[in-house]
């Protein structure tokens, strides 16, 4: 072989050497060891001692540190362990803490087939000593690891599990959402041990235990969704933030499902029962599971009745574990909605709930929607008007009318609008109060009737009266607002009321101004109503209404509309939408209404010019203008007196075509007043939308029907307000074609 080849022969690779692999093997193994070695180290590190000397670390590197001890998922699952079970569980027994005795049971419940989770790093965390120590480590070292927010724990089946072995509610913790006391800041204990509750959530009932706190130097008790002193119970404040609506003691509402409420009731007219029902149905697997971990079966053969589940718009008795009733859907509306209204007018903090009324600002529930009411009664519903309902008519058209399906029973006793030193004043003589349930009266006029030889009860007063059995049954079997009684029935009965009521003594009583803000204007001016005539007779004879039935009900509700559909103000209507009724109340919307430009200083020929460039639409607008009354000025000061002669005034293009008096077409045209693209049905629109109410608010109680229907106005016109932004048409149920703008 030649030099040559012998130089092109290849020397024998390095990398196949034996002696470089066995070289590189034991290189790998000794670097394996020393990584086994740092993390054998990391995990021996005493965090007792790094705890007790605040030894500095990041987050990143104290989350290293605990992964080395619990593993990644380990950490993870702590975090929702940790979570789940709220700080302020401070009480000890027996030397062993009752919050990290529980984060160790769903630690563990949690863990199970959990992936990478092994039996090492689970039993690192075998001991409530250990769960302690890493809690707080994490907590003094991870805060932003610990925000983030977890998984749902409450329906974890391992979860659901745990509750049923223990018999303690492990799916939820409702707990104040504060550890410390509000007046003096020190740390509030435990008021009483755990106690279960129900939370309805849109997932489903979830069993919950429930913790309650106070702070004994303050005697201030701290629940889940409110706190309460001497004086009676507060909402927490507003920075505090409470995600569950308190319904009862043991029944609470997640505010995510709450918003459903309002929501259907608004755009589908879905009724407290419903809603229930439409829950319960969806729902029905997880209340089985409910009933298994709370009762030990998925199913009872007996109903438990958890609540009084009567209601006044229908509730149904035999409520099972686990189902939503009917009047808990209604409680939580009323709590929620109250609290919602008192925030807005800034009195959410300041209002003291108490069974007894001992300042304005206090009371129970039903006494702060008297309060709201009150509010309602003399104020108009603002809105930001934009360029699509401007189009419509909004801020220069309004349209009034009267919904007569939205009425409500009132007390049967007649009671006149008296001054001292003037006598009776021109109004419908009726109590505006709901009747005792089964009664004729009102509870105060109950007493009375009593007193004066007449019973309360609604049958008996009528029988007592001279009514037939037979007309009684048929009236009492048809029980609605729409039964009318014989002629000469309603003279026997009119005869006894009148009689009632002519040996009345009391003074100060509710009547027919008291829910209309007209009692300071007609009290202040008691001859202004003297002459209710008009001063030309007309051809036209609108129905206004007045049906002889049944107790005594409200004749409806007057609305004011923008020409956007922007519900503006409304009043209640009593025994018929007469003139006089209807004039009181556009009169003092005009005076509410333009009294705002008054006090924001604007001149007497600013705000004439303002007066003078609205019109109103009012389909008996040639009975209401033709009131003698109407031609006098208004007792407001200048220029306000003025008011009804400046507006423009039109019958609304549907009903002008039903009337026969050739003035009405010749004054109130509303093609010779406002452009053609004016919306006057705006009134008839909304009607579409808020007649559909009927059957939920009829048979509720005034105060209800009132703050109800209060609330739903501005859900309405938030919705309304809404679509005219994003250039979008409000959905209503279908309207006729005669109806149509």
């Amino acid at each position: 072989m030649s030099n040559k080849q012998q130089k092109k022969r290849k020397k024998p690779s390095e990398i196949f050497d034996l002696d470089n692999i066995v070289a590189g093997l034991r290189s790998n193994v000794s670097f394996v060891e020393k990584i086994q070695e740092h993390i054998t180290a990391l995990r021996d590190v005493n965090l007792e001692h790094v705890l007790a000397e605040k030894v500095k670390l990041t987050e990143e590197d104290a989350l290293t540190l605990a992964a080395m001890k619990i593993g990644h998922h380990g950490i993870i699952v702590l975090r929702e362990a940790l979570q789940h079970v709220p700080a302020n569980l401070t009480r000890c027994t027996k030397g062993s803490s009752m919050r990290f005795s529980y984060v160790l049971k769903i630690f563990n419940a949690l863990a199970l087939n959990r992936n990478g989770i092994n039996s090492t790093q689970s039993t690192a965390l075998s001991k409530e000593d250990d769960v302690r120590l890493m809690c707080v480590f994490l907590e003094s070292y991870c805060p932003e690891f610990l925000s983030m927010k977890a998984s749902t724990t409450a329906t974890n089946t391992n979860v659901w599990d745990l509750s049923k072995r223990e018999q303690i509610n492990f799916n939820k913790f409702l707990t104040p959402p504060i550890s410390n006391c509000l007046r003096c800041h020190k740390q509030l204990s435990m008021h009483n041990n755990l106690s279960k509750a129900t939370l309805f959530t849109s997932e489903g009932p979830i069993p919950c235990s429930k913790i309650s706190l106070e702070c004994r130097d303050c005697s201030i008790k701290y629940g889940v969704a409110n706190y309460s002193e001497e004086k009676g119970m507060h909402f927490y404040p507003e920075e505090l933030e409470v995600d569950e609506i308190e319904v009862s003691n043991v029944t609470y509402i997640d505010r995510k499902l709450y918003r459903w409420i309002p929501s259907l009731s608004n755009h589908c007219w879905v009724s407290f029962s419903g809603f229930s029902e439409a829950y319960n149905n969806v729902n029905a697997e997880e209340i089985e599971q409910f009933c298994a971990v709370v009762h030990g079966h998925p199913t009872l053969t007996e109903p438990i009745s958890i609540e009084d589940t009567s209601t006044e718009n229908g509730g149904v008795s035999g409520i099972l574990p686990g189902e939503l009733s009917a009047k808990a859907v209604a409680q939580s509306f009323w709590h929620r909605e109250v609290e919602g209204e008192l925030q807005e007018i800034g009195l959410r903090e300041k209002w003291i709930f108490a069974s007894e009324k001992s300042s304005e600002l206090s009371g129970t529930y039903d006494d702060a929607m008297k309060f709201i009411d009150a509010i309602r009664c003399d104020s108009l519903y603002s809105h930001e008007c934009s360029a699509n309902c401007k189009v419509k008519g909004c801020g220069k058209l309004f349209v009034a009318d009267g919904n007569w399906k939205l009425r409500y029973a009132h007390c049967m006793w007649k009671v006149p609008l008296k001054l001292p030193g003037f006598g009776e004043i021109n109004y419908p003589k009726i109590c505006p109060l709901s009747p005792k349930r089964g009664h004729a009266f009102c509870e105060s006029h109950c007493k009375q009737a009593i007193l004066q030889g007449y019973p309360s009860e609604l049958r008996p007063f009528l029988k007592k009266c001279g009514v037939s059995k037979k007309e009684i049954d048929q009236a009492l079997e048809d029980m609605s607002a729409h039964f009318c009684f014989e002629d000469s029935s309603m003279e026997q009965i009119n005869k006894c009321l009148q009689e009632c009521g002519n040996k009345s003594c009391s003074t100060n009583e509710s009547n027919a101004s008291t829910f209309q803000g007209t009692t300071d204007f007609l009290t202040t001016n008691p001859g202004f109503l003297n002459d209710d005539s008009l001063e030309n007779e007309l051809l036209c004879n609108k129905d206004t209404g007045g049906l002889k039935s049944l107790q005594c009900w409200s004749r409806g509700m007057f609305f004011v509309v923008s020409g956007g559909g922007h519900i503006e103000y409304w009043q209640p209507l009593y025994r018929s939408e007469s003139p006089t009724q209807a004039y009181i109340i556009l009169v003092l919307w005009l005076f509410r209404k333009f009294k705002i430009l008054v006090n924001d200083g604007q001149t007497e020929e600013q705000v004439r010019e303002a007066v003078s460039s609205t019109c109103i639409a009012y389909d008996n607008m040639c009975h209401v203008d033709s009131l003698k009354v109407a031609k006098k000025d208004l007792p407001f000061p200048s220029p306000l007196n003025e008011a009804w002669k400046l507006v423009s005034k039109v019958i609304d293009r549907l009903h002008l075509r039903n009337h026969v008096d050739p003035k009405c077409k010749q004054l109130y045209n509303a093609d010779d007043k406002v452009p053609e693209q004016f919306n006057t049905m705006a009134c008839e629109q909304t009607f579409v939308w808020a007649s559909r109410f009927k059957k939920i608010i009829c048979a509720m109680p005034h105060i209800h029907q009132f703050f109800f229907l209060h609330r739903l106005v501005k859900y309405r016109n938030r919705y309304t307000e809404k679509c005219h932004k994003n250039s979008r048409t409000p959905v209503l149920p279908r309207l006729g074609r005669s109806a149509a703008p």
